[in-house]
């Protein structure tokens, strides 16, 4: 009892006892530097405007040892603890109540993160030092008179908007504080008084977004998954939506403030046992504590601890509404189990809670002191226990492997030369991370690297393009993968690779008229770019007639495919920035060409790195069209949602052609209201059904010389279905002379792989390729569209291509194929 006697001193054993292992933790993959290095020039506004000047200063104290990083976090979590105690006590002028609710405050599983997750989190307890700091002034203010007082606390919540956006909430909690703890709220003098009061705090409010409207946003806020769908609700106005999204969001905060969220996750995982699990089982359980929470209140209206109930209870309400609206949840993230990096967002609005608890506890305890201090005392002690466990789990999952990782890489490279390239297989969690942080991090480690450029690449294919132009050497690149054991150094095994390239001739065997497939084989690696070589032989089949004879669908197809055919020989196309290793430098698998290489589906794709996205073809000369077809992936959050098609016949001049807002469909045909005659096609993607960066499979402008193909299609895939099978629709020769009127040489085939990891088919492993149909032998040469990005988790060089297969349909042709040859696409 002699240490309730010194709260102070019992609020910093508490929390020391509860974060102290985090000072043997490390830096979180990059996170603290990367965010401290991206402000640009360090100068006030650049650190402000990056929320990094604390990092600034840690750095500058601390340079790059981390545990002076965590010691600033503590430092400030439990000043702000302090604080906590200072305005409770001030308000309710009981210190045993204060002290329970500090303490549940200091040391608590709900925002952990807070302090565990990398020590660059600790300008959210900076914020709530400034926001309570500004609090306790007003309150003293409201006591003394004083101005000293209402000008510090003004002071106080200003720097807090710019320590993050979320002190804005400051402001109509201290209106809330007002009124809630004024006498005679009928009176139109104490309305006016608190007016006066007010105003102070509403024009920093007004000169805060003054400001912040020269220099801009936070960078990086918007790559957040759930920024982003906040960001489509408002470009679309999809209210009801956000609301949805906002209260649902609320709903799954509350939860973990109340029961650890371990223990949450136990709880769902029992009851997902009798059905299905269930979205709204966070969101709807968060609810009813925060119900359960307004009846406590009415039952303690008249209380002595009513108003402290009601304003605690507001502003455990207004953080979670403002979190809600900043981030809400994407319906993936409402389902996800609770994670200990997610659980930051309830810091803010912890605090409410905590002395809620608090509250009730000495509400139910009210004449039993002894009896209030053993359950604080077990709520304390069971919540440091779990703390304890989830820093363990944290530092062996995150910290541990960061500093194995450190030691290992420097036991694999002692020196490095001064050009070092480091290729990164791209599906190993975490390396990429690792290594940013060891570059940003070594110091005079390594004395060559100081001053030399971040050399990496994640694409085998990158790699051989830059040795054969001579930008590198092989002998500088060194190629690294990582897994549970630890960082792999596969250099000497992928330059064997690279050096040693071979052919691999495929026989194959004739399954029926027009099938052809391989025995298996153990081919090529997918990660090393290779083509594939074949000799064709076709001849005219007179009887053939096609197994749904319907000459007008068949002669509609014949007019698209001629139109599709010349099309895709002439088209250009030119795009937004494309998601790209670096500038400059877009990813091979998501190059703008995709869009038009008559291929859809996910390997065949483009990938925008730009918020205002276009695609634009050029049709290389002026042309008559009524419609345009896109495509992307089905469930993705890169779909268009609202978006724009305009035509140009000088690539100046534009007409808006075809308006969508807020379109629910993956592919579409989008049939203009007339015919246009233009050279230029522009499409504008104002938002995405997730908000994310948009996905597209390809783009195609259909000429009004093939309007009759619209009579039959509405939808994009079952089109192409049928244009890759058209001859099924074939209904004699008479349509076959059309064909040829037509002056359509070209016609597809369809190659099919399987690999020793995935099925045949599998993972988009088809591709379709155009033959000529006059030619009665030819040789044709196929892009085999492979990569690491296609590979998985630990499949570096261990994924090779098994088996094809090359399908030519039902056609008026037999066809004559013997082999095929896997020919390296850049041989060293």
């Amino acid at each position: 009892m002699n240490l309730i006697k010194k709260p102070l001193v019992l609020i910093f054993l508490v929390g020391l006892l509860a974060w102290l292992p985090t000072l043997f933790f490390w830096f979180f993959k990059g996170y603290e530097a990367t965010w401290l290095l991206g402000v640009g020039e360090y100068n006030i506004p650049n650190l402000l405007k990056g929320h990094a000047f604390l990092y600034y200063i840690d750095w500058k104290i601390f340079g790059w040892n981390p545990w002076g990083w965590y010691l600033t976090s503590i430092v400030l979590h439990l000043i702000a603890s302090f604080l906590l105690f200072k305005f409770v006590y001030l308000v309710s002028k009981n210190k045993l109540l204060s002290l329970i609710a500090s303490i549940f405050f200091v040391a608590n599983t709900s925002y952990n993160d807070v302090l565990t997750w990398g020590s660059f989190n600790s300008y959210y307890p900076l914020l709530l030092i400034l926001m309570l700091g500004s609090l306790i002034a007003f309150a003293k203010y409201r006591e003394t008179k004083r101005k000293i007082f209402l000008t510090i606390s003004t002071v106080f919540a200003f720097l807090g908007f710019y320590t993050r956006e979320t002190g804005l909430v400051i402001v109509p909690m201290l209106t809330i504080f007002d009124l809630i703890f004024s006498n005679n709220l009928k009176s139109r003098q104490t309305i006016i008084d608190i007016v006066k009061r007010q105003t102070p705090f509403y024009i920093a409010f007004l000169t805060f977004f003054v400001i912040r409207s020269i220099y801009g946003g936070t960078p990086g806020d918007s790559a957040d998954s759930n920024v982003k769908l906040q960001m489509r609700f408002v470009e679309d106005g999809l209210y009801l939506e956000y609301a949805k999204a906002v209260i649902l969001t609320m709903g799954k905060l509350i939860p973990p403030q109340i029961i650890p969220y371990p223990a949450l996750n136990l709880i769902r995982e029992s009851f997902s046992k009798l059905g299905p699990e269930n979205t709204y089982f966070f969101p709807a359980l968060g609810w009813i504590i925060f119900g359960g929470l307004g009846a406590v209140m009415i039952k303690l209206r008249k209380s002595n601890y009513a108003r402290i109930f009601l304003f605690f209870l507001l502003w455990l309400g207004l953080f979670s509404v403002f979190v809600s609206f900043a981030v809400p949840n994407t319906p993936e993230v409402l389902a996800r189990a609770y994670e200990y990096n997610t659980m930051r967002y309830r810091y803010f609005a912890f605090l409410g809670t905590s002395i809620l608890l608090a509250v009730i506890l000495a509400e139910i305890f009210k004449k039993r002191e002894r009896a209030l201090v053993f359950v604080a005392s077990i709520v304390v002690i069971l919540n440091l226990v779990m703390l304890w466990r989830i820093e363990q789990k944290v530092y062996a999952l995150s910290y541990k492997p960061a500093k194995e990782f450190n030691m290992r890489l420097r036991s694999f490279f002692p020196t490095l030369p001064k050009e070092a390239v480091f290729y990164l297989y791209p599906h190993s969690s975490g390396l990429g991370d690792y290594l940013l942080e060891w570059y940003l991090i070594k110091g005079d480690s390594y004395l060559n690297l100081i001053g030399e450029p971040y050399r990496i690449e994640s694409q085998i294919i990158a790699v051989i393009d830059k040795v054969k132009k001579g930008k590198i050497e092989l002998s500088n690149v060194f190629f690294l993968d990582y897994n549970s054991s630890g960082l792999l150094n596969e250099t000497d095994k992928v330059r064997r690779e690279l050096l040693n390239q071979k052919s691999y001739p495929v026989k194959l065997n004739r399954a029926s008229e027009a099938l052809y497939k391989s025995n298996s084989f153990e081919g090529p690696v997918v990660d090393i770019p290779y083509n594939i070589d074949l000799s064709l032989g076709i001849s005219e089949n007179s009887q053939f007639v096609g197994k749904s004879s319907d000459s007008l669908k068949f002669r509609a197809l014949v007019d698209y495919s001629s139109d599709r055919i010349n099309y895709l020989k002439t088209v250009s196309v030119s795009t937004a920035y494309t998601m790209s290793q670096r500038e400059g430098e877009p990813f091979y698998h998501v190059l703008p060409g995709n869009l038009i290489d008559g291929n859809t589906g996910n390997r065949y794709s483009w990938i925008a790195d730009a918020w205002n996205p276009w695609i634009q073809v050029d049709l290389g000369e002026q042309r008559e069209i009524i419609a345009a077809t896109w495509g992307s992936i089905d469930g993705s959050t890169r779909v268009p949602a609202t978006y724009s098609i305009s035509v140009s016949k000088d690539g100046r001049e534009w007409v808006k052609a075809k308006d969508v807002k807020n379109a629910n469909y993956a592919k579409s045909i989008d049939v203009f209201d007339k015919p246009y005659i233009a050279r230029f096609v522009r499409m504008d993607i104002n938002t995405t059904s997730g908000g994310d960066f948009v996905m597209l499979d390809e783009f195609e402008v259909i000429s009004y010389s093939s309007k009759n193909i619209l009579l039959y299609y509405k939808d994009r895939d079952k089109l192409l279905t049928d244009y890759y099978n058209m001859f099924d629709f074939m209904g004699g020769q008479d349509d076959l002379s059309y064909l040829r009127d037509k002056g359509l040489d070209t016609y597809w085939g369809k190659l099919s792989w399987e690999t020793n990891k995935t099925a045949l088919g599998e993972n988009g492993q088809v591709l379709y390729f155009q033959y000529n149909i006059n030619n009665s032998f030819q040789q044709i040469t196929l892009d085999l569209n492979e990569g690491e990005i296609y590979s998985g988790s630990g499949n570096f060089l261990k994924k090779y291509v098994k088996s094809v297969v090359i399908d030519f349909g039902r056609t008026p042709f037999n066809f004559s194929l013997d082999s095929l040859q896997f020919i390296p696409r850049f041989k060293l």
